[in-house]
């Protein structure tokens, strides 16, 4: 909850601060961080309420990062050198555990593991 992200129907959301405000409480957003929550946020929300929301960096509320990108660089183990490979979501999101362990940040994959 200290830096909390998801992707709304291609904006990348820094959520950290709407968290404890969110009315609809804090699971509904907490069950989607660090993932795509287009289709649950699409099936409660109107179209334009994230837009309406939006806060500017600092404040108290959903802050736009920017687009997610259709792939992002490979990045080594511990942030190394980038491989050009372009990743999809999907492929990312498919390294979710413990002990394996990636996340995407300004449109770029990052192996953050053994972090």
């Amino acid at each position: 909850k200290e830096d909390a992200w998801n992707v709304v129907n291609g904006d990348v959301v820094d959520v950290t601060t709407w968290i404890p405000i969110h009315p609809g409480g804090e699971q509904a957003i907490v069950a989607y961080l660090g993932q795509d929550a287009s289709d649950e946020w699409n099936m409660i929300h109107k179209p334009g309420t994230l837009e309406k929301n939006y806060v500017p960096e600092g404040g108290k509320g959903p802050v736009l990062k920017g687009k997610l990108g259709t792939g992002a660089p490979a990045v080594a183990a511990g942030g190394g050198a980038a491989a050009p490979s372009g990743l999809s979501m999907d492929e990312v999101a498919k390294h979710n555990t413990e002990s394996d362990l990636w996340v995407v940040l300004h449109g770029r994959a990052y192996d953050v593991t053994k972090w």
